[in-house]
């Protein structure tokens, strides 16, 4: 079913690592335009790079996934040091930057 509808899409996904990062991309996107909320953009990617064995180039999602959950719920976090409730969000949004000019770079 997946192929069909990328194949419907015109979307190439032979390169699934590229794949995968336009995938992260256009979460991304979705987050800046307010379709879908941080947490659950992080918890998608999140989830992919468990899939994939803690693939290296999502580990930072894992990570920013599971210290945003956790400061959501504790004003502590054991996963990233130097962040906290105060900076979380602009920890994410840097790398969420950071990861889109990667991308655009990279391709």
């Amino acid at each position: 079913m997946t192929t069909v509808v990328l194949s419907e899409l015109r979307l190439d996904y032979s390169d699934k690592e590229r794949a995968i990062k336009n995938y992260a991309c256009y979460l991304i996107d979705k987050v800046r335009n307010r379709e879908i909320e941080t947490v659950k953009a992080l918890d998608i990617l999140k989830d992919i790079c468990c899939e994939l064995d803690m693939v290296s180039y999502l580990f930072q999602f894992y990570l920013l996934y599971f210290t945003k959950t956790e400061l959501l719920e504790s004003e502590n976090q054991l996963y990233m040091d130097g962040v906290d409730r105060s900076n979380i969000d602009k920890v994410i949004d840097d790398y969420f930057t950071t990861w889109k000019i990667n991308c655009i770079t990279n391709e």
